[in-house]
């Protein structure tokens, strides 16, 4: 028997990461939604869903964690154009992006993306090996590329250092500027006069005029040379929200064109698959001035908002509990039952055992962390329970001959830090150009009646209502018909409980 004190217990647990690039338990602990389903069919190429509920673990299980298993056992390459951990590498290059109108991000996404492709087909000696014995198609696809006049980097091992590569020379083929190749640091140089200032360790680019290059040829051809070897090729692109300046006319051209280029990539054999917060794809499509056209066409194969139910998150955080070996063993779990909702369910009553009011557990927990639209990230309430458990073990310390698990009190600690938390890195940063509005329902009380709306908002009451409830900070309550602050927000924002006076 361990001589190891209760908390030290509790600070053993690893509940994996809410972000996803940071998640080790990612993979073992994972939820078969249908979101994932959709995506191993090739059913969708368009992933819509909240900050937090999802997007990038399914992004880094196709592109990082599956890779191996989708080849071999799916017959499909997987080609990344983001980076799955760290900066978007696009940011380097804000200065450039400013500039370009949404045909010249038109034309950027589809050199880089090609460029991806290209550097896969010809670099990586897997993909090469499937790809060599179609010559006749494999020629053709490097004859049409190379005509284009885009770059061959050769083999570079950094995905890093690939993307910055591809991601320069795009940029420079899509403005038409000059460039230079610096051997040494393996770097394009932009700007440069390439008669004036070229040196030794430096090598001439040539950079295409783009703006007379039509690149469907070179788009076709690598169908025909996926179609012809059977596997297919998915390029995919995440972290869409930190690439440009958020609610920008630059991220708007950017993300419009992106979407627009989607269409480019629909053969059998070749898909573009995307991961876009849902948010963004309302802003960037509902332009007044010019709307985005073929809205129906360019969501035709997406799939429904990703969006978790209560059950599946219980079995999420169940399989993360259950990874840590004492409390499998403490509280008698079986990990091959956890998929099983009900199994889930008591489980985790058998470990949180206390009620608050009349609700199980794991139903008040999520009470606390749901928005005003009903949406719950498994990020939130991973946060919350490694919170709750830090709180936990340290009350433990204080309390050496107490062994409880978790208490009410130390949920509901980490419920406020959470709540802070998710109002400063998400309602300030996010949402700022509408703090205006929030602001005014801080340090005030929790419900309201439509009519005393205009007197906290002005003569922008009913923008102000349909934008706050758009994002989640306020809610309907259709049985008491109020409108209420959501509970996720409640705590950072220092709201009241009001009760109203019953009639004698």
């Amino acid at each position: 028997m361990s001589d190891k004190l209760f908390y030290e217990y509790l600070q053993d647990i690893d509940l994996g990461n809410g972000v996803a690039e940071h998640d080790d338990l990612l993979w073992k602990c994972m939820v078969k939604t249908q979101h994932f389903s959709d995506l191993l069919y090739d059913r969708i190429d368009l992933v819509l869903g909240n900050k937090g509920a999802g997007k990038s673990s399914l992004f880094r299980m196709f592109g990082e964690l599956l890779e191996e298993r989708l080849v071999k056992d799916w017959k499909t390459v997987v080609v990344s154009g983001v980076e799955t951990q760290g900066e978007p590498i696009f940011k380097a290059y804000a200065e450039y992006f400013q500039k370009f109108s949404e045909t010249q991000f038109e034309t950027f996404w589809r050199v880089y993306l090609l460029s991806l492709v290209y550097n896969k087909i010809f670099h990586n000696e897997r993909a090469a090996a499937i790809f060599a014995p179609y010559v006749a198609e494999l020629n053709n696809f490097k004859k049409l590329y190379e005509d284009l006049g885009l770059i061959d980097v050769g083999r570079v091992t950094s995905l890093t250092k690939l993307l910055k590569l591809i991601c320069a020379f795009s940029i420079a083929a899509t403005e038409g500027v000059k460039a230079a190749y610096d051997i040494g640091k393996n770097q394009l140089i932009f700007g440069l006069d390439i008669r004036d200032k070229i040196e030794k360790g430096y090598e001439e680019v040539t950079i295409p005029d783009l703006s007379r290059i039509d690149t469907v040829l070179c788009i076709d051809a690598l169908s025909n040379l996926a179609e012809k070897s059977g596997y297919k090729v998915w390029i995919l692109l995440d972290h869409l929200d930190v690439v440009f300046k958020r609610r920008s006319q630059e991220e708007t051209r950017a993300l419009r064109a992106l979407l627009k280029v989607l269409h480019a990539f629909t053969f059998d054999y070749v898909r573009l698959k995307i991961f876009l917060r849902d948010d963004i794809l309302d802003a960037i499509s509902s332009d007044s001035v010019e709307p985005l056209a073929a809205v129906s066409h360019i969501t035709a194969r997406s799939g429904p908002n990703l969006k978790w139910t209560a059950d599946s998150l219980c079995v999420m955080i169940m399989k993360r509990l259950a990874a840590n070996f004492w409390l499998r063993t403490e509280y008698n779990l079986d990990e091959d039952r956890l998929d099983d909702v009900d199994y889930a369910r008591q489980s985790f009553q058998k470990i949180f055992v206390f009620k608050y009011v009349t609700q199980q557990a794991f139903d008040w927990i999520i009470s606390l962390i749901t928005d005003g639209r009903g949406v719950v990230t498994p990020r939130d309430l991973i946060d919350l329970l490694k919170k709750a458990l830090h709180i936990q073990s340290l009350w433990l310390q204080k309390h050496p001959d107490k062994k409880e698990f978790m208490t009410i009190l130390s949920i509901q600690e980490a419920y406020k830090e959470l709540s802070k938390n998710r109002k400063e890195t998400v309602l300030q940063t996010e949402f700022s150009h509408v703090m205006h509005w929030i602001r005014k329902l801080e340090r005030n009380k929790d419900r309201y009646t439509k009519d005393e709306f205009p007197l906290i908002f002005g003569v922008d009451s009913d923008k102000a209502i349909s934008t706050l409830q758009a994002i989640g900070v306020i809610q309907f309550d259709h049985k008491k018909s109020r409108y209420r602050v959501a509970k996720l927000y409640g705590a950072g924002l220092q709201v009241y409980a009001f009760r109203e006076k019953k009639n004698s």
